[in-house]
């Protein structure tokens, strides 16, 4: 382990150049910011359009045991953003939104709120409701003009979300997780006519309403779905989503049809023997933790447009065949089992922009091992098993600005083989065996370099 003793951001300057044009290299202790910055994941963009209640005016009256609120306990325009979460309100406070005229963010979670009948909100400006995780226990809840037998009846399908008193045209969220659901009233659009995102998480969804997609607004972009006990789900229309999440459920067979879709989400579905997409402008797909290995066959070319592609924490033991994706950009291996890599095992992926091979049993490279990545930027080879690489092995890297090689066993930076990386400006090494490094080792890198430490 390398010993971190650097308290300070360290500039070395190195003669023959001059004042206007130094020579400079940088030693930074300050590593995982930037790291993070280059994680290959998923990221929501319809959600950066939704307000950001967490920099607005805030009343915060979270865990105060309460059970009612009175009408002018808060009144003011200049208020955003209200919490009421783990507190024990039986009903929506509707009389506490008269007196926020502006609102805009309302949390309701981990209350005891029936959300099966009787639910009253209105307000012109909300755009955020968090009514996750309520704790009702009320019989009620199930309408007493149904009947049935309940030793054959499954009590779960009468779990409506009772939407029908609700009115709010703004709301651009709406957070129902963690609360036992099974369909949507037929209404439900018109009480929320901009939702942009719907959280369903964890709600015991066993299959989905077969008119769940034409009860939702067109405005609706993102759907969350994840958690839930959905085995087989036929999606031949669903309308406007762009983004779908259904990560954790056990899926058997999974048939998707959309023309809109372009991220498409489906972690930790350990069980899908069957799938058929036809999502031609499908860019991102997460298939990690899904024991994937190179005996099962994924189908890449029916993603002929996929960006991102993730496969983290899988079993493979090489890099799979990635033809007809050439224009992926961000590829991820994360977590697998890969100790060698072939010569040309990427030279389909001629637009690779960010490749991460973090945490596999990589122990040597060669000069062939990245040919065809001449736009490859980032690199993160981190937590892997090298100690000594070839002076050649980044030859047909270009272009290379991000090399991550932390946690591997190199005992200098000369050993790493990068001196003829002429495009490194960001090198990350921490967690190797050497305890110093000396000045002679960073001349030869290229000038404005920075090095992270830890």
């Amino acid at each position: 382990m390398m010993k971190a003793n650097i308290l300070i951001v360290l500039t070395l300057s190195f003669a023959g150049y001059s004042l206007q044009q130094p020579s400079m290299k940088t030693v930074s202790i300050r590593s995982r910011e930037y790291e993070t910055i280059h994680d290959i994941k998923i990221t929501d963009n319809e959600i950066h359009k939704i307000q950001n209640c967490g920099n607005t005016e805030f009343v915060n009256l979270s865990e105060m045991y309460l059970r009612n609120i009175q009408n002018n306990v808060i009144q003011s325009d200049a208020i955003r953003h209200v919490s009421l979460h783990h507190n024990f309100f039986k009903k929506i406070p509707q009389n506490i939104l008269n007196y926020v005229t502006y609102l805009s963010c309302f949390n309701l979670s981990r209350n005891s709120i029936n959300l099966y009948k009787n639910n009253q909100i209105q307000h012109p400006y909300l755009q955020i409701l968090d009514l996750s995780y309520q704790t009702t226990s009320d019989v009620n809840a199930i309408p007493q003009t149904e009947t049935f037998d309940e030793e054959t009846e499954d009590m779960y399908k009468y779990m409506t979300f009772d939407s029908t008193n609700i009115k709010l045209p703004n709301l651009q969220y709406l957070d129902l997780s963690g609360n036992d659901i099974s369909t949507l009233l037929w209404g439900f659009n018109k009480s929320f006519p901009k939702l942009v995102r719907l959280d369903l998480v964890n709600i015991n969804a066993q299959e989905l309403d077969p008119h769940f997609f034409y009860k939702i607004p067109s405005s609706l972009r993102v759907l969350h779905l994840e958690n839930n006990h959905l085995r087989n789900l036929m999606l031949q229309n669903v309308a406007e989503i762009s983004t779908l999440y259904l990560n954790g459920n056990p899926l058997e067979k999974l048939n998707i049809n959309s023309t809109t879709l372009r991220t498409l989400s489906l972690s930790n579905c350990t069980k899908l023997s069957a799938a058929f997409f036809d999502t031609p402008y499908l860019e991102i797909l997460d298939l990690s933790r899904n024991n994937l290995n190179n005996d099962i066959g994924v189908h890449y070319e029916m993603f002929r447009a996929l960006r991102v592609l993730l496969l983290d924490y899988n079993k493979f033991s090489y890099i799979p065949t990635l033809n007809n994706v050439q224009w992926v950009k961000e590829l991820s291996l994360c977590y697998n089992m890969i100790k060698h890599i072939s010569p040309n095992s990427f030279k389909y992926l001629t637009s690779l922009n960010k490749l991460s091979l973090k945490g596999n049993r990589i122990d040597n490279l060669e000069r062939e091992t990245f040919s065809g990545l001449d736009k490859l930027e980032y690199l993160d080879l981190s937590e892997n098993q090298l100690n000594h690489l070839p002076t050649d092995w980044a030859s047909p890297l270009k272009n290379l600005k991000y090399l991550n090689v932390n946690s591997n066993q190199f005992a200098s930076i000369s050993e790493m083989g990068i001196y003829s990386i002429i495009s490194l400006n960001h090198l990350f090494v921490k967690n190797n065996t050497f305890t110093k490094i000396t000045t002679l080792e960073i001349e030869p890198l290229p000038d404005f370099i920075t090095i992270f430490l830890v």
